[in-house]
């Protein structure tokens, strides 16, 4: 589920989450304790973790030093998925399943370290002026990387035209 104002979670009527729910008014959630420490565990991620590391990689998309497509084609852009959707759902389903170990270890001790990851790869590409480069095969890029390249499957004309692409459509 993605908020109003464009960050992901879960909530159970916490204002700040912007975002509330059709089956039970949003008092009586917040008369249930569980509920309103899940929905402070969204709010945690989101303001913590999620806003900050967004909003550095959007200064690297209006800054010119991310390309937008092809898509996973700089490092920083893998960790940023990693971070958003292995790590930061591990930590909300983590805690909204009531599973302490995967709310942590496997949620927000990945997130700290994915963070600092994310932070250091940024550094270097506002140095270097660009991403470090993970070639993507057909996209019409050049391959920055030092990694040959083996020819492409006769399919990948299929696959090179996926939706998103600019130019290309929906």
């Amino acid at each position: 589920m993605k908020q109003t104002d464009g960050t992901p979670g879960i909530s159970f009527g916490n204002p700040r989450s912007k975002i509330g729910t059709t089956t039970m008014s949003i008092e009586l959630l917040r008369k249930i304790p569980v509920l309103a420490r899940l929905d402070e565990t969204v709010v945690h991620y989101n303001d913590a973790y999620y806003r900050p590391i967004k909003a550095i990689m959007d200064d690297l998309y209006a800054k010119s030093i991310l390309t937008s497509w092809p898509v996973f084609d700089e490092e920083i852009e893998w960790a940023f998925y990693e971070f958003w959707h292995h790590e930061g759902r591990r930590a909300r389903m983590g805690a909204m399943m009531m599973g302490p170990d995967y709310a942590w270890w496997h949620g927000f001790y990945d997130l700290k370290r994915t963070y600092q990851h994310i932070v250091e790869l940024a550094e270097q590409a506002r140095a270097a002026g660009h991403g470090s480069a993970t070639f993507v095969p057909g996209s019409g890029g050049p391959n920055l990387t030092t990694a040959p390249v083996a020819p492409l499957p006769q399919a990948w004309d299929q696959v090179k035209e996926l939706r998103g692409r600019p130019g290309k459509g929906k």
